[in-house]
């Protein structure tokens, strides 16, 4: 075989050298699309966290304002089927919702655990009937969470 023989074979790319070049275009695609998914969920996870402590606070207002002449709450509820959601409510007991929040179907709440938990906010001093976290996480990896604190004067931290 003479050089210029040679020259002929090495110009162009081998079958295996394409499916190589292929396999890693699709993996780094791959690498990037669910590097965004995960990163989206999170954003979802902490706006969601955001505006249920935004809801928090603002029933604690309400309370404090004796809005309606009533003491205020927020009701979470762990679904044994379907989505999680909390709702906010007046009055000493949770029977008739004035708002109703569902979590997005990617998040869940880690506590409550089970059942449901409600938070009363007294009227004119906005004082919490219990001290409490409110945990919520992503439904496809729970260690992904955020906790909303509600201590027991009744400041809500996130």
């Amino acid at each position: 075989m003479t050089a210029n023989n040679a020259n002929k074979f090495n110009r162009g790319l081998t079958l295996i050298e394409i499916l190589i070049s292929i396999a890693i275009i699709a993996l780094l695609g791959t690498t990037v699309l669910l590097s965004f998914s995960g990163y989206r969920q999170r954003q979802v996870l902490e706006s969601s966290a955001r505006s249920l402590a935004a809801t928090l606070r603002d029933a604690n207002k309400k309370a404090v304002n004796q809005d309606q002449g009533k003491e205020w709450g927020v009701h979470f509820e762990r679904a044994i089927s379907g989505r999680d959601f909390y709702a906010v409510f007046n009055g000493p007991v949770y029977l008739t919702p004035v708002q109703l929040v569902y979590l997005p179907p990617t998040l869940r709440f880690i506590d409550p655990a089970s059942g449901f938990k409600e938070i009363i906010f007294e009227k004119l001093t906005g004082l919490p009937s219990l001290a409490t976290n409110i945990v919520v996480a992503l439904t496809s990896n729970v260690a992904i969470f955020q906790t909303i604190i509600v201590d027991g004067v009744g400041k809500i931290q996130y």
